[in-house]
């Protein structure tokens, strides 16, 4: 297994807003409703070093990599592309400004877009400058619609629609933050699991969990990995106990074991079998596994 790394610097809520016309100056200016289309949409899904990443043009010049972060609370563009297109905060008449662009993101197109600018040059640590993203995007920017990241066709699907309400064995509540947090059980043993599709690892268990369950081999050394926290060394074991989330159970799965803290981690070599569907506007993210796998991790 390679060494990876998470996003140690985190961002992202994206508030496409709707415009006013003010009628003295004939600018147009933010209000209050969100813009994005409510048709079904498809995007392919790229992975930069295990973490979801899609195409947008902005203001009509790219397309640029853009990490999807389902934890983003703004939207953020790097300095140096904002400095490169010669992106400057729209100013009013009433003394306010904001930073707001157009987005095209497939066939989505979004309108009066807010984003910070910030320097990315070390969003994903592993990667040298020229491997960058050129921003980070929030799943906010389709409100009233779900968002789905399909890790087995490799496909982002923008779609209207609600989830029903969480009910613990596929559909989970989001936290205000808004992170993912769900029971995974271990033996006799509960955690609770943050499901972030931003961690490149698998399931990383606290580093002292390792005597609790019986294991399959000796723990072994497997390099360290950045989570949303830093970077945590790693060693990695096949456990003899069913792992199970909801209605999804794993048979002798390899897990994780590193960091310190009572939580577990779950990311994308796990997510791999698995589809995530975000309704941002309730607060709810579904968890379905499409081809039902019953392979062995």
């Amino acid at each position: 297994m390679c060494v990876r790394t998470l996003l140690a610097a985190c961002l992202a809520v994206l508030s496409p807003l709707a415009v006013g016309h003010d009628t003295a100056t004939g600018f147009q200016k933010p209000a209050t409703a969100p813009v994005a289309e409510a048709t079904s949409i498809e995007l392919p899904m790229e992975l930069l070093a295990s973490r979801p990443l899609i195409r947008v043009k902005i203001n009509g010049q790219g397309p640029f990599g853009f990490l999807l972060d389902p934890e983003a609370t703004h939207n953020v563009i790097d300095a140096k592309l904002v400095e490169t297109l010669k992106l400057v905060p729209l100013k009013f008449t009433d003394g306010t400004s904001a930073r707001l662009v157009d987005l095209e993101i497939g066939k989505s197109a979004l309108t009066n877009v807010a984003y910070e600018p910030r320097d990315l040059s070390r969003v994903v640590p592993e990667l040298g400058p020229s491997g960058q993203p050129r921003g980070v995007l929030s799943l906010s920017a389709w409100p009233d619609q779900l968002v789905t990241l399909d890790y087995t066709k490799w496909r982002v699907t923008i779609a209207p629609g609600a989830l029903p309400d969480p009910d613990a064995k596929a559909i989970f509540a989001l936290g205000q933050t808004p992170q993912l947090f769900v029971a995974l059980s271990i033996g006799e043993r509960t955690f609770r699991c943050h499901i972030d599709p931003l961690y490149p690892g698998g399931l990383l268990l606290p580093a002292d969990s390792v005597l609790e369950f019986p294991l399959a081999e000796p723990a072994r050394d497997d390099g360290a990995m950045y989570t949303r926290r830093g970077l945590t060394a790693i060693r990695l074991a096949r456990v003899e106990t069913e792992v199970t989330v909801g209605d999804f159970a794993f048979k002798a799965p390899q897990v994780q074991f590193g960091g310190s803290g009572n939580d577990a981690l779950l990311g994308w070599q796990w997510l791999a079998d698995f589809s995530l569907t975000y309704d941002v506007t309730h607060g709810r993210v579904r968890l379905d596994q499409p081809k039902r796998s019953t392979a062995v991790r």
